[in-house]
């Protein structure tokens, strides 16, 4: 990723949104960290079966049910 840094076409004020291939908060926050604002979930939520509790997995949003 530190090449989109070196990227002119990647400098503020331009929203970085990562492309898709997500599996966990680990990834999520790496890519955070080097910038990026927008993450695209999808393949890894359905494959599971059970997309919400896959996505609040990655978010580490705990349910209060």
């Amino acid at each position: 990723l530190e090449h989109l840094k070196k990227n002119p076409f990647f400098t503020p004020p331009a929203t970085w949104i990562s492309e898709s291939g997500l599996k966990t908060h680990e990834d999520l926050t790496q890519l955070h960290k080097q910038g990026f604002q927008g993450f695209l979930i999808g393949e890894s939520l359905l494959k599971t079966g059970k997309p919400g509790i896959s996505l609040n997995q990655i978010l580490q949003i705990r349910s209060h049910l």
